[in-house]
């Protein structure tokens, strides 16, 4: 658990955690008179606020400070609890990195305190008026100046400049401040689309896409004006730019007059030929070779979370001696998956199929897009990661639960082939999935495996009613390529495991709730 730093000094008082190992401060009416610093649990600050209060007091006659600095905004309310009474103090510096929340800005302004100066990374126009008709100074970490090119040759003066922008210019090759300031006005702009790119570079224009594609920004129309013949060169590497990225932005290039006089037609033609060629070799070799690291990061990530799962269960086996683990089906994740929480929040649960290279933590994002290249450490990667639907609910499982991965790499879903193989379906210890979550282990019994032309007919995961349920399971069990002689009704929930096979087709796994 992470304990909370309270830390009185010349001018200010600061609030931070500290990492769960930090020794706590022992606190007793002698320490109150006298302790500057002190470290405590969340819980132990509620339980004995008056104490605490009564050692911030203390501490402030000694040091008189006028600024609070926190390193997050979740903190606020505590604060403010913990701060009421201190007359001194009129500044609140905030440092963590994203928009001041309203709530926070509500407590500030709702609570009987002298805050006149608040700093923080960045906030909201309609906040920023209500704190400014209360006289309480905002200053921005992000703030505005013209120390960068980008800023100046767009006109940006104010904040109000930025938010109905709907196109913008480089006049120079962006340096890193300058793709800085790019990346803070994305998260305040909204109407953007159409990008002018007068000065042409490569790296940097790969920069500005990956900043987008970062902010979700897409349909957006990037012109490249060609400047001196300074294009000319690089056209190799923009028409690979151009193909990878096509169906987020619309690319055109903006020739000078004088750049068409001199090239001919005939002289163009045989130029993009050659391009076209080139580009077609370059993009198989990227392919294999993204395709061979991608696959590499996949085995290594899976290997290293499964090294840490076992040192879990190893250290669950060791505390718990009477406990007698017998297979990998009756293994406890409940603390595995507890754990893998701290490397990613959006971990609900752990997969393992048997005979099959499917033994994965599993995650769930707000979409379902995003882990179709993205690893379990949210790092892109062509072979994703094995995750959830956006709309299951992880705690309370829905009728139908949906769990993807890609079917390519001998990673995620790419050993979920070995399904069709009579010798595994037929094969007993085969037919047990197990899908555990964060609060319960389960056992799950396969009722149906098929292959199928592309539908979303089988990825609902809630009905109506009992009828439609009924229709949904004799649907799918009626699907199978073997009669796996289970019994499945309304009251049962299932498992839907879902992947790619081939071009047009969809390989799909229907297991029934047994436990």
């Amino acid at each position: 658990m992470k304990k909370i730093t309270i830390d009185i000094t010349d001018k200010k008082i600061e609030f931070y955690f500290s990492s769960s190992k930090t020794e706590e401060t022992t606190i007793d009416s002698q320490t109150v008179e006298t302790l500057d610093k002190v470290t405590c649990s969340y819980k132990y600050i509620l339980k004995n606020i008056g104490q605490i209060k009564s050692l911030i007091k203390n501490a402030s006659e000694r040091h008189n400070p006028t600024t609070i600095i926190t390193e997050t905004y979740s903190l606020t309310g505590l604060i403010i609890k913990l701060t009421e009474n201190i007359d001194t103090i009129d500044t609140i510096i905030f440092k963590e990195k994203d928009n001041l929340p309203e709530k926070v800005a509500e407590l500030i302004l709702n609570e009987e305190l002298k805050i006149k100066n608040i700093e923080c990374y960045n906030i909201d126009k309609q906040i920023l008026n209500n704190l400014k008709n209360k006289d309480i100074k905002v200053t921005l970490k992000n703030e505005i100046t013209f120390a960068n090119t980008f800023m100046k040759d767009n006109n940006f003066n104010t904040h109000a400049d930025l938010y109905g922008k709907t196109h913008i210019t480089f006049n120079k090759v962006p340096n890193k401040y300058d793709l800085d300031d790019f990346q803070n006005f994305l998260k305040l702009n909204k109407s953007l689309n159409t990008i002018n790119v007068k000065k042409y570079d490569d790296i940097a224009l790969a920069n500005i896409l990956g900043i987008l594609l970062n902010n979700k920004r897409k349909n957006i129309t990037i012109n490249i004006y060609e400047n001196n013949n300074d294009i000319a060169s690089k056209l190799k590497t923009l028409k690979k730019m151009k193909k990878r990225y096509k169906k987020y932005f619309k690319f055109k290039i903006i020739y000078s007059e004088s750049y068409k006089k001199k090239k001919k037609p005939k002289q163009i033609a045989k130029n993009i030929i050659t391009i076209i060629l080139i580009l077609i070799i370059l993009s198989v070799i990227g392919y294999f070779l993204n395709a061979f690291i991608s696959k590499k990061q996949s085995q290594n990530l899976s290997h290293k979370i499964n090294e840490y799962k076992e040192e879990v269960l190893k250290e669950e086996k060791e505390t718990d001696k009477a406990k007698q683990i017998e297979s990998i089906y009756d293994k406890d994740f409940t603390k595995v998956i507890s754990e893998l929480k701290n490397m990613n929040e959006e971990t609900v649960g752990w997969l393992t199929l048997n005979n099959t290279n499917i033994d994965y933590p599993v995650v769930k994002h707000t979409d379902n897009d995003f882990y179709l290249n993205h690893d379990f450490e949210k790092k892109y990667n062509i072979y994703g990661w094995v995750f959830m639907d956006y709309r299951n609910n992880p705690q309370n499982l829905d009728q139908n639960t949906i769990i993807y991965g890609h079917d390519s790499g001998n990673v995620t879903f790419g050993t979920l082939y070995k399904v069709l193989n009579k010798s595994w379906y037929t094969n007993k210890s085969n037919q047990i999935i197990t899908f555990n979550t964060a609060s319960e282990n389960i056992k799950w019994q396969i009722f149906s495996i098929y292959k199928i032309k592309e539908t979303n007919d089988y990825l609902t995961t809630e009905f109506e009613d009992t009828k439609d349920y009924n229709k949904f399971l004799n649907l799918l069990k009626n699907r199978s390529i073997h009669n796996f002689n289970t019994k499945i009704n309304t009251s049962d929930k299932i498992l839907t495991l879902s992947t790619c096979y081939g071009d047009t087709e969809r390989l799909v796994v229907h297991a029934k709730k047994i436990n």
